[in-house]
């Protein structure tokens, strides 16, 4: 009897602490890929979410510019009128200003009735501007401080986004 016992242990089936330390080290190389990958695909949807707002705002404003040939005028009121779903400040100056917070354009008209700087900053960090000079030339720049948002859009066209 004790015979019959001792072949029914060594024939039960189990995982060996190798067997077991090799999935969990398999496991942790491959959340070592995953995670990385994942945030990096979450920045580009929050920039892409910036974006999104800031071109709505465009369209907006262009809206308001097809319709009076001319930005003189262009209140938050109106602004909201276009699009309602936008945080809109409008500032003076040629730059975006650092205070510029998520989910909020800021537009500023600069010293001509034909141009402007419209700019938002992503959860990011980063600052997207959009640039239409006097001649109606567009720039699309980005930046993670003011300066740099609008750094290189004159006289360039910078691409898209």
């Amino acid at each position: 009897m004790s015979n019959t016992h001792s072949r029914q242990r060594t024939t039960q089936a189990g995982f060996t602490l190798i067997e077991l330390l090799v999935v969990v080290l398999v496991i942790g190389i491959l959340a070592s890929i995953a995670i990385p990958a994942f945030l990096g695909q979450k920045r580009k949807a929050q920039d892409t979410a910036s974006v999104a707002l800031l071109r709505s705002g465009v369209i907006a404003a262009e809206s308001y510019y097809t319709e009076n040939q001319s930005f003189a005028g262009l209140t938050v009121a109106l602004l909201n009128g276009q699009e309602q779903n936008v945080n809109w400040q409008i500032k003076p100056g040629p730059e975006p200003t650092a205070e510029t917070t998520l989910d909020q354009i800021d537009v500023n008209v600069l010293g001509t009735i034909t141009s402007y700087v419209m700019s938002t900053r992503s959860k990011t960090g980063t600052i997207f501007s959009y640039v239409r000079d006097p001649n109606g030339a567009t720039y699309r720049c980005s930046g993670t401080t003011a300066a740099t948002a609008t750094a290189g859009c004159a006289g360039t066209y910078s691409g898209g986004w």
